[in-house]
């Protein structure tokens, strides 16, 4: 087996004999390079466990109405219809499509936006607060109401399950640590951010809007021309992140396999500078008449569907399991596995520091836009260093393909590439120990309660088991 990484025996620390123990045991030659990412209620609702919507809500006069409005507007999309098939409804080709052709375009002006053109329920709220602010207030207006009434009526997603409100049970339920945060950071800004808006929405429309915006928001990049001391002209270009929802294009179907995508999107920005244009999706590939039409939502693992929009891609080739937060949670748990005594302490720190820094200079990737957008618009930073914590994580994914940064690090540790993978293999199986010990306890609360909502804890045992499959596969 070989990483192409060459060894450093000079920054090894000496590793105990459990560790040298570990060595001796088989090593699986499938564990490789883990391959990079990208895009992007009330008790008595049950959870969807689908981007679909409620019987109330599929009737095609409201489909159609919502159809109507965007071509009176400037749009166009009289290349599909809605239908339903193996994913649920969702948009179909009414005739042939070749690849390039464009399928849907829709006026950003019909769709809802988290801009800062627009007054923040409170200063510096974040995206989705702006957004579901938008969603609530715009949903009355006549116009926009032809949208709203094609959306789901129930909340979206296990984070809006009855269930995850019980910190107990949801432990147990979710048996994923880095899950469990993000859940709460959700639950917190859900509760913070209606504080904010209690006077005009009730806390069960509040997280109503919050759920969709969650499951149904495209992340664009707008252009904005400003001078250098940050007013607006046209000395120069620079962009910013904006969250849309977008009518009639929001009813695409997910699928995370790249051969199964038929669809892509972008925005064609025009030049007023006013954040005016249209949202284009465009074919690429060609798709037969009455074919769905389907779009990927996103490289993402199981977490982000788990929790937001209530169903597991089947399959799902980006899914992963986090192993550690980050390379400093990974030197300090390689250090107290190996165990040696307290004489080793200093030479563990310097050791520790050496590896963590040496991996972090072979793989820093800095993005200077990020920082000058997080300076032009601090609603942003939450969402950035969300993504910034996500990046940091070393994780394990299908075919047994593990972070290369934590070989790295294993290997500055141990001077030696078996043993990093062997390290690896004791992790995994830490993690299994963990995941089963959660899962006997829901058995055993399955057996004496009667969970208010059955669907989201079926959810949750399917995101358990294929976290479990990912894990064995190193272990």
């Amino acid at each position: 087996f070989s990483l192409g990484i060459s060894r450093t025996k000079s920054q090894c620390v000496p590793i105990s004999s459990a560790l040298w123990r570990m060595r001796a045991t088989s090593v699986p030659p499938c564990v490789g390079v883990l391959v990079g990412c990208h895009r992007t209620a009330p008790r008595s609702r049950a959870v969807s466990t689908r981007r679909g919507v409620s019987s109330s809500a599929t009737s095609s006069p409201e489909v159609d109405a919502l159809g109507a409005w965007i071509t009176g507007r400037g749009g166009d999309v009289s290349k599909t219809k809605v239908g339903h098939g193996d994913r649920g409804r969702g948009l179909f080709a009414k005739r042939d499509i070749k690849s390039g052709e464009v399928v849907v375009r829709v006026p950003i002006a019909c769709a809802l936006s988290d801009s800062t053109r627009r007054t923040p329920p409170y200063p510096d709220a974040p995206w989705a607060v702006r957004l579901a602010h938008a969603l609530l207030r715009e949903r009355e207006n006549d116009d926009h109401a032809k949208y709203a009434n094609t959306l789901p009526t129930e909340t979206v997603g296990f984070a809006n399950a009855c269930v995850a409100t019980d910190d107990v049970v949801v432990g147990d339920l979710v048996a994923d640590e880095h899950a469990l945060d993000e859940l709460g950071r959700y639950r917190l800004l859900l509760q913070s951010s209606h504080a904010a808006v209690k006077e005009k929405h009730s806390f069960q429309d509040w997280r109503w809007a919050m759920s969709l915006v969650h499951s149904r928001t495209f992340r664009v990049r707008e252009p904005r021309a400003v001078s250098k001391d940050g007013g607006e002209n046209n000395n120069k270009t620079t962009t910013t992140t904006r969250r849309l929802l977008v009518p009639y294009v929001d009813l695409l179907n997910h699928d995370s396999r790249a051969d199964s995508v038929s669809c892509q999107w972008d925005v064609v920005w025009d030049d007023s500078g006013t954040g005016g244009g249209d949202f284009m999706v465009t074919a690429c590939r060609d798709i037969k008449k009455n074919a769905e039409i389907v779009a990927s939502y996103g490289e993402r693992d199981d977490r982000h569907f788990f929790l937001f929009f209530g169903f597991l891609p089947k399959p799902n080739p980006h899914n992963r399991v986090t192993l550690f937060r980050g390379l400093e949670d990974a030197a300090w748990w390689y250090e107290n596995l190996c165990g040696d005594a307290d004489d080793t302490q200093e030479a563990w720190k310097g050791a520790r520091h050496k590896a963590v820094q040496k991996v972090q200079e072979e793989t820093r990737n800095t993005d200077p836009e990020v920082e000058t957008e997080l300076k032009n618009d601090p609603s942003q930073r939450t969402c950035v260093h969300a993504e910034n914590e996500e990046a940091a994580a070393l994780r394990v994914g299908v075919d047994a393909c593990v972070d290369t940064r934590l070989l790295r690090l294993f290997e500055l540790l141990s001077g030696d590439c078996d043993v990093a993978i062997a390290a690896c293999r004791v992790r995994a199986r830490e993690l299994l120990q963990t995941l089963g010990d959660a899962e006997a306890r829901v058995s055993e609360n399955e057996s004496e309660t009667v969970f208010e909502d059955d669907v989201a804890v079926s959810l949750a045992s399917e995101y358990r088991a294929r976290r479990r499959a990912l894990l064995e596969g190193i272990a």
